[in-house]
């Protein structure tokens, strides 16, 4: 949210994400969400408001829905794939190995103090 002060009243802009299921919706998509601390399929809107400081009122002077283009949805899914491209580490058994041995612990520097 960033906001601009003049006077008694600013200047607010926001993101807002209405979760949605379905597959027809114009500008359905992934979007975070902050509430639910990861991406959620929705839309996203932004809007622009003048808030009255002093009677503690918004008033929207403009909506508009956040639709990604193609080219960044590629762009993260590029970086998804990458993501998930990363070899797993050979899952072990729990606690310690068999056959390892206590090792000595290096002698530490003391100062003339």
């Amino acid at each position: 949210m960033c906001t601009v002060r003049v006077t008694s009243t600013s200047v607010a802009g926001d993101d807002v994400i209405v979760t949605k299921a379905g597959t027809c919706t114009h500008g359905l998509d992934r979007f975070f969400a902050s509430l639910y601390g990861k991406p959620v399929p929705g839309l996203a809107f932004f809007t622009l408001s003048l808030v009255s400081v002093q009677a503690r009122r918004a008033f929207p002077l403009r909506v508009e829905q956040v639709v990604r283009s193609a080219a960044e949805k590629a762009a993260s899914k590029a970086t998804a794939a990458a993501k998930k491209a990363k070899a797993p580490c050979a899952k072990r058994r729990p606690g310690r190995p068999k056959g390892s041995k206590n090792k000595p612990k290096a002698d530490g520097t003391c100062t003339p103090e």
